[in-house]
């Protein structure tokens, strides 16, 4: 069951998270502030060049509505802290969203390597 809240997606949480990883939460960003959709990210940026999303609003507790037919220009990313030696990859989304009065819950295949496997 997904306890979070995710804008007026009621929810998105990974389901599966290894040993030697930490959750820290799940921010979401707009493509319209960061000029395109992160698929990878570092918290404390390595270089100048990288961007640095601590300077971009985070809208996770913000609601929004995802019109029928479009895409929405915000993305939830999660946050993690590695701890020690991962043992796999981060595995299994959940979202939960609302369509026209009903409540649904949909389990999405995903897969994040923070190994080098």
């Amino acid at each position: 069951m997904i306890d979070r809240v995710l804008n007026n997606l009621p929810g998105f949480a990974v389901t599966a998270m290894p040993s030697g990883v930490k959750e820290l939460g799940y921010p979401v960003y707009s493509e319209k502030d960061t000029v395109q959709y992160r698929l990878d990210y570092q918290f404390s940026p390595v270089q100048k060049s990288d961007l640095n999303l601590a300077k971009y609003p985070d809208y996770s507790g913000k609601p929004f509505t995802i019109e029928p037919g479009a895409q929405s220009d915000r993305y939830a990313m999660v946050k993690v802290e590695v701890t020690g030696p991962v043992s796999g990859h981060i595995t299994g989304c959940e979202i939960e969203y609302n369509q026209a009065g009903q409540s649904f819950h949909q389990p999405v295949p995903c897969e994040f390597a923070l190994d080098k496997s």
